[in-house]
């Protein structure tokens, strides 16, 4: 059975995770598992090894402590320049040492005002350390370490520009987070999340070990009063406990529009003036639009059937977004310096059992011939037969060796030697389709690029690319750079063009391929 690739999530009240392979048609996801169960690295061992033992390359989530999300302004407009000052901005930010820290941005240039708005999540490596140890114990490679508010914007960028709040409800945490016209403009991690509601929920029930889960994703779209004829009908509630179950929906939701409230507050934004969109991986689609609307109005579901997740299912919605966000070459990266030199490094097969048989031979050979200078002519004459015996058991199909079978056994060594060397060049380069896979991801998450031309030879691809700014094509430059499997990136030749919907720039992009 051929390996996955692993989403996971590690909360404070479920280990949960997904496996899906690249297929010619895109992801494929071949098995979710979920348990609830305390974070603790020997759980999350067990997890792993029981649920998904062919495991190749993990991916998994910042951790809830430790981490940290920020956004900045800088009264200019330079991405060096922004780079350098950040880091001593941080500092009086957040509480970690400087040092003790991992984390990445984004950068929204307002070239109207010279101000650069820039998006910073992080965490202290100390909380990320354990887990790195963990997945090399287990002998797993770590691909890389996802942020769930970046995953959550990785999907918004499928949908129209509009301005918009949108509300990611999780088991552990709520995501707030105002976009415009993909610009990232506010967001806040809120550490209320559905498993408040689960609790008291299941105080209703005399069957302590029901799966309050189940019972909401198995919730037909039904009216207040249906509802409560469904509830008595499949779980024996009575009238009063019927009562409390919808109060503590009602509490919770107005829980929910305290939070977001507060939030929008600091950011001078009035929640009844703007359109919010909300989503989670618990409730269907009508039960969710209810919760939300019992403190806030206007509520609309997150249009997931615009964003590449229409195909999952809403239990699976946590699980997905990450994994669209792990292979979308735009995500936030914390996966390097000293932590990506803690991980298992993926092991490259190489055809050493060609050559030990051929070499422990040749000195077989060796040996033998050496003896045979001694020995008398009867001597020699049983002594060649017995090397020509080991040099058939050695390379069966090739002939006796002739008169010499030493020399043809070095002959046959030299042309082991020259396959192994080729070998050697085939094992060092990266594989012809994991450099277009990359590359494809590259140059998709830049909206409206075009690609004119297309050509691979030597080791190295010519593109000729349209996109809508200069920006872009520095963007773009950037992220490449960035790649594991290019090793040189060049850009030539830019200029602007017209084209029906306004001006935009072409150029030619070179890249290198990067030996392993």
């Amino acid at each position: 059975m051929s390996k996955y690739s692993l989403i996971l999530e590690l909360s404070g009240t479920v280990v949960q995770g997904l496996a899906f392979r690249a297929g010619a048609s895109g992801r494929v996801i071949e098995k979710i598992a979920r348990e609830y169960v305390p974070l603790t690295k020997e759980n999350v061992s067990a997890f792993v090894q029981n649920h998904f033992p062919e495991t190749a390359t993990v991916y998994f989530n910042l951790p809830y402590r430790g981490s940290f999300l920020r956004e900045l302004e800088f009264p200019f407009l330079e991405k060096k320049k922004v780079q350098e000052i950040l880091p001593l901005e941080l500092s009086s930010l957040v509480s970690y040492d400087p040092e003790e820290i991992v984390y990445d941005t984004h950068l929204y240039p307002d070239l109207e005002n010279s101000v650069s708005h820039v998006v910073v999540h992080g965490a202290s490596s100390e909380e990320i350390l354990p887990w790195l140890s963990l997945f090399s114990e287990l002998g797993i490679p770590v691909g890389g370490i996802y942020s769930p508010p970046d995953m959550f914007v990785n999907l918004i960028q499928y949908l129209p520009g509009e301005k918009a709040l949108y509300c990611f409800l999780t088991r552990d945490r709520t995501f707030l987070i105002l976009m415009d016209h993909h610009r990232w403009q506010f967001s806040r991690v809120v550490p209320l999340g559905y498993f408040r509601l689960l609790e008291k929920l299941k105080d209703l029930f005399r069957d302590k070990n029901v799966s309050i889960e189940q019972i909401l994703l198995s919730l037909p779209p039904l009216d207040e009063e249906a509802m409560a004829a469904w509830l008595k009908r499949n779980y024996s509630m009575s009238d009063a406990k019927v009562k409390q179950w919808r109060k503590e929906f009602q509490e919770f939701a107005l829980s929910l529009e305290k939070e977001i409230s507060l939030s929008l507050k600091n950011s001078e934004e009035d929640p009844t003036s703007l359109k919010i969109y909300a989503a989670t991986d618990l409730f269907s689609f009508e039960h969710l639009r209810t919760l939300f609307a019992e403190g806030l109005n206007g509520v609309e579901h997150f249009p997931v059937e615009k964003t590449p997740l229409v195909k999952n299912e809403r239990s699976d919605f946590f699980l997905a977004s990450a994994m669209t966000q792990v292979t979308s070459r735009r995500a936030m990266q914390f996966l390097k310096g000293k932590l990506r030199k803690l991980t298992v490094k993926k092991k490259s097969s190489f055809p050493l059992s060609v050559i030990i048989p051929t070499a422990v031979a040749l000195i077989l050979f060796i040996f033998s011939f050496l003896l045979d200078l001694s020995a008398s002519a009867r001597e020699r004459k049983a002594r060649k037969n017995e090397i020509s015996q080991i040099y058939k058991q050695y390379f069966p199909g090739t002939g006796d060796g002739g008169n010499d079978p030493v020399a043809a056994a070095k002959k046959q060594l030299l042309l082991q030697q020259k396959k192994t060397e080729i070998y050697r060049k085939f094992f060092s380069l990266p594989r012809f389709s994991e450099t277009i896979v990359e590359l494809n991801s590259k140059l998709s998450s830049i909206p409206g690029l075009a690609v004119e031309s297309f050509a691979y030879s030597e080791n190295k691809y010519s593109v000729k690319v349209i996109v809508a700014n200069f920006e872009e094509v520095n963007s773009l430059k950037s992220s490449l750079k960035e790649s594991t499997v290019f090793k040189k990136v060049e850009t030539s030749g830019e200029r602007t063009m017209p084209t029906d919907s306004g001006k935009r720039v072409r150029f030619n992009l070179e890249l290198v391929l990067e030996d392993k």
